[in-house]
């Protein structure tokens, strides 16, 4: 009797093994189908959640870096760079048009490129120390030693 109890429960066993083993792949595919999603969806999310967050923080610094730099660069008008009344070494500020660059591609400027900035009609030579990269016919501010040139140590984007 002991004998048929044994095998009697071995059957079952093996079934519900077998049956198990069915199960977990079965269930083993769906978990790792939306595993997948899951994944896929948190890729996805991150990196449009985090910009929002960090478009935020651009701005932010750009208006403080603007009310910084009113206090320390100085804006001269055109007659002034002529008239040679602004002295060397002095901090200054300009808004124009960037109409020529020495860069190989003649078109975009990078970090120690020399370009022209036109404004209002009077052309200025800037060398650009930032890190920032430019296109040609970008309006820009640019915050710069003036050299009898002008270094340009921080330029932005004017919208």
């Amino acid at each position: 009797m002991k004998k048929y109890l044994y095998a009697f429960y071995n059957r079952l066993s093996r079934r519900k093994v077998s049956v198990a083993s069915t199960m977990d792949k079965k269930v083993g595919v769906s978990i790792y189908f939306f595993y997948r999603i899951y994944v896929f969806c948190l890729i996805l999310l991150v990196p449009l959640l985090s910009s929002c967050a960090n478009r935020e923080a651009v701005d932010s610094f750009d208006k403080q870096f603007k009310e910084e730099a009113a206090k320390i660069y100085k804006q001269y008008s055109s007659r002034a760079f002529q008239q040679g009344e602004v002295e060397l070494n002095t901090f200054v500020q300009l808004s124009g048009v960037i109409t020529v660059t020495d860069n190989q591609d003649g078109c975009s400027i990078k970090k120690n490129d020399r370009f022209i900035l036109e404004v209002e009609g009077d052309r200025y030579q800037v060398i650009n120390y930032s890190d920032s990269e430019w296109e040609l016919t970008e309006r820009v501010t640019v915050y710069g030693e003036y050299y009898g040139f002008i270094k340009a140590e921080e330029i932005k984007n004017e919208l």
